[in-house]
């Protein structure tokens, strides 16, 4: 798994995302890994299981009414690393224009 995350942080930094972000992205990665039991290359291997993780994290990772609007950041940045890392193993580009995915769609 490390080689695998060290790669994909290569991968982040090449695109011109600075090392710390990138590091972010890797942590948030992990944490989708470990807190919900999954691969994030099984995950992300087809379209419906991606869109099916994607709707699980805002499921799981929604803010309560007495958090208010901020708390609804983790999962947009727990989602957005998952976009991320679809790029880096798939080599597809993930975009937001799919209204019933809640995350997206491969672009061919």
């Amino acid at each position: 798994m490390e080689d695998r995350m060290s790669s994909f942080r290569g991968f982040l930094v090449a695109r011109g995302i600075a090392e710390r972000t990138a590091g972010d992205y890797v942590s948030r990665c992990r944490r989708i890994e470990r807190e919900l039991k999954v691969s994030l290359d099984s995950e992300t291997r087809t379209t419906s299981s991606f869109v099916r993780l994607i709707k699980r994290i805002r499921f799981l990772y929604r803010p309560a009414e007495s958090e208010g609007f901020a708390a609804g950041s983790v999962a947009s940045q727990l989602t957005g690393a998952v976009r991320r890392y679809a790029e880096f193993r798939w080599g597809k580009r993930v975009t937001n224009r799919c209204p019933l995915a809640y995350g997206g769609r491969y672009e061919r």
